[in-house]
């Protein structure tokens, strides 16, 4: 028998919604993200590393207040990887800026 060493999840693991306005409320930032704190219990109690793809809010304190702003008045978050140790802690995030969450759906900005 053998023992996983990682568990990976697709994009938006956290919720998917039919609508922008939809999804810019239900994201949260990564230090508050109640689904991405879920899953660090669970690393930390399976020994696991998890990958995951969320949808991110900007914070004034990572991204300045200018990000916040303009991701507010134009309803966009980020959708984001984020690579959890064993440990639970966050090892690694990474945005893709390449893409945007529009109705629910990914789609290239072009």
């Amino acid at each position: 028998m053998s023992t996983a060493l990682a568990c990976f999840l697709p994009e938006a693991s956290d919720f998917i919604v039919p609508t922008q306005d939809q999804c810019y409320d239900l994201s949260q930032p990564l230090h508050c993200h109640t689904f991405i704190n879920g899953l660090q219990a669970l690393a930390r109690e399976l020994g696991v590393w998890i990958g995951v793809g969320i949808h991110e809010l900007p914070t004034a304190a990572k991204d300045g207040e200018q990000l916040v702003k303009e991701a507010e008045a134009e309803r966009k978050v980020f959708n984001s990887f984020v690579a959890i140790q064993p440990t639970g802690e966050v090892a690694e995030t990474y945005r893709k800026v390449s893409s945007r969450v529009i109705n629910g759906a990914y789609q290239r900005d072009e």
